[in-house]
């Protein structure tokens, strides 16, 4: 029988915001396997012009709105707005905000291959050369916008794991 797998899974993704990727097989002789990879919450940033709060994965993909800025589990964005948010679309940048965007993508990719993104309570892209990233309100990074994020994540990790910063400690790590 024939299968059109990608018309498939697009279907199944633009239907399933929550759905990150989709693997669809056959299994032989009368049998389909369809295999999906849910995807969480990582972040909520407010549309342009006041336009709501809404949910975004760490690649960016707009999941739902949100009833306010704050939604346990995940980070609020500071410094960059959405033009046109819709569900299931990538997020979108207004004019003069667009290089933030894949600042934005790096970082919250590098957090989430070091374990960190669940610690995250806010990140600002407001500063011109700089983004702070906070931690639960225990460790802010101030880290520079062209910085090797995979290597700064993996630098924080260390430093966390070591327990060289205790958690009654607060403060300012700057890179």
């Amino acid at each position: 029988f024939l299968l059109d797998r990608l018309g498939i899974a697009r279907r199944i993704m633009a239907e399933l915001p929550y759905v990150e990727n989709v693997n669809i097989r056959r299994a032989y002789p009368d049998g389909v396997i369809i295999t999906v990879q849910e995807c969480r919450a990582a972040a909520v940033f407010q549309g342009e012009d006041g336009d709501g709060w809404w949910l975004i994965n760490t690649s960016g993909k707009i999941l739902e709105q949100a009833a306010s800025g704050d939604v346990a589990g995940t980070a609020r964005i500071a410094g960059l707005t959405a033009s046109f948010p819709a569900v299931g679309a990538a997020l979108r940048a207004p004019e003069g905000g667009t290089y933030r965007l894949p600042v934005l993508r790096e970082l919250m990719a590098a957090l989430e291959s070091q374990g960190l993104m669940e610690q995250v309570s806010s990140i600002a892209l407001s500063g011109t050369s700089s983004v702070l990233v906070d931690l639960n309100g225990w460790v802010t990074l101030e880290i520079g916008l062209t910085a090797d994020f995979q290597e700064e994540m993996g630098t924080l990790k260390a430093i966390l794991d070591s327990g060289d910063i205790q958690p009654n400690e607060r403060g300012t790590i700057i890179k």
